[in-house]
């Protein structure tokens, strides 16, 4: 075992805090609008509108550390933490690297399953000093107690980025007493951004008592981010080709983008028309054969999407793409993880869908979505305006530790709820839409379909989401998978 202290440079980290410790704006998302909270020892306690990161502010004075406000690891403690790092992926040895005061048991616990240990204290600013250890060295690094202690936790976690090896894990513990003195103050969203902005993905948080633990996986950087649009196509013969070609003249600043099609063996022709694009560089075809219904199709193009974000697409043209930019914007600038695109405004629920053609039916479709979306919120305790859009945007890495079962029109409701109960607080925006009838191809059950959203309703409000057991299945499948 091998035990360092490493002392870091002392230049203002002027990108978090200027000279006399103000921050002016969230080291997360850019945004410099903050809600006062409470007062800790005579500094401001302070919350992101945007984010919701909390941070003291003004900073104190630089020359001190926050103190740890943990305990020591304990034997089951430390027993606890290497089991989750092996429940998470099948690691067994390799080069670990904790950073914390009071790791001797975690040290001696993991060195006893047969890792290579190094520990070392954070320096007076709560950093690493990255240099005197090799980029690229370890397999695992450890921030026991000291991210939310660090003067600038983004620089932080990209010095572990670099220390890791391909695919290293990071495993983060944090407090979440609101009174501990600390420099910042993490909620799992705020986390989960945060590593997400340093290029780590497939992240999975363990509630713990007085805190969490959070296990993630470095993710190579890439000049640009990916958006992958999944788009389930079934007897789409009249408007598929102009969706496409919409889709494939669409760009979005800062991002490359790749078109998931599944098709489901329409009877129209549609399956003909898909295949002439199966041979674009930009667009993969899942061809299914036979129809499964939307929510099996759209289950079929995530397991094929590698992009950071995801977007769901139909093949119809009842939304308009150019609102694509509004809502990827707080995705990309950590703001969120998670957006619905709602399609009322001030006009009210009602006239949501206006069929001009079929005005009863439009009716009853609009006072269905009222009854469901008041039923989802009650059971959920959310105040949503339109749960069940098709644009919903969110990062592939929410997707980490799910697994869904529902194939038609449900899958709406198990997806929104399944994100919901892993931690995900949706943002919702504006955008166009223009709903088409039933004589104009809208495919929904009045009778069939509504029976199947309530038991959603139900049975994922009571049916454990079993992450870390998923994760750990599949490790065991030697599965590649990012959707469990």
């Amino acid at each position: 075992m091998k035990t360092e202290r490493k002392l870091c440079a002392t230049e203002d980290l002027v990108e978090v805090a200027g000279a006399n410790g103000e921050i002016q704006q969230c080291p997360i998302c850019g945004n410099s609008q903050f809600r006062n909270d409470a007062v800790i020892k005579d500094v401001r306690l302070q919350f992101c509108k945007e984010c919701g990161l909390g941070f003291l502010n003004p900073q104190p004075d630089l020359s001190r550390t926050a103190p740890s406000s943990n305990p020591p690891f304990g034997k089951l403690a430390a027993k606890s933490c290497i089991d989750k790092l092996t429940h998470y992926q099948s690691l067994t040895t390799g080069r670990l690297l904790a950073v914390g005061s009071r790791t001797e048991e975690l040290l001696a616990e993991a060195q006893g399953r047969g890792f290579d240990v190094i520990g070392t204290e954070p320096a007076e600013r709560g950093e690493i000093e990255a240099a005197s250890l090799a980029d690229g060295s370890f397999d695992v690094c450890i921030l026991s107690d000291c991210l939310d202690r660090s003067r600038n936790p983004l620089r932080l976690l990209r010095s572990v980025h670099a220390l890791l090896k391909p695919n290293g894990l990071v495993l983060v513990t944090l407090s979440n007493r609101i009174r501990d003195e600390r420099f910042f103050y993490f909620n799992n969203n705020t986390l989960q951004n945060l590593l997400f902005k340093t290029d780590f993905n497939r992240i999975l948080i363990h509630p713990e008592t007085g805190g969490s633990v959070a296990i993630a996986r470095k993710q190579e950087t890439a000049p640009l981010r990916k958006l992958s649009i999944v788009m389930p196509v079934f007897n789409e013969s009249r408007t598929f080709e102009q969706v496409m070609e919409q889709l494939l003249e669409k760009t979005v600043d800062g991002l490359n983008i790749e078109i998931i099609i599944v098709e489901s063996n329409s009877r129209d022709g549609t399956r003909d028309l898909v295949l002439k694009y199966q041979d674009h560089p930009r667009v993969k075809v899942v061809l299914e054969e036979k129809p499964r219904g939307k929510g099996h199709a759209v289950r079929a193009g995530l397991v094929h999407a590698t992009g950071d974000f995801i977007l769901i697409q139909d093949a119809d043209l009842e939304y308009d793409m150019g609102d694509y930019d509004a809502l990827l914007e707080p995705l990309r600038q950590g703001k969120t993880a998670f957006v619905l695109g709602t399609r009322h405004d001030n006009n009210g629920l009602m006239k949501m869908r206006h069929f001009a053609d079929q005005p009863v039916m439009g009716a009853l479709l609009n006072f269905g979505h009222i009854f469901f979306c008041t039923l989802l919120n009650v059971l959920y305790r959310q105040r949503l305006n339109d749960p069940f859009t098709m644009y919903k945007v969110f990062r592939r890495d929410c997707l980490f530790g799910l697994r869904f079962q529902c194939n038609r029109f449900d899958f709406d409701y198990e997806l929104v709820i399944k994100l919901l109960r892993k931690g995900y607080v949706p943002v919702e925006l504006p955008v166009n839409y223009q709903s088409r009838s039933f004589n104009e191809g809208k495919k929904v059950s009045l009778f069939r379909d509504p029976m199947s959203w309530f038991r959603a309703l139900a049975k994922f409000r009571i049916q454990p989401l079993n992450l870390v057991q998923n994760v750990h299945n599949a490790n065991l499948a030697n599965s590649n998978s990012d959707i469990y």
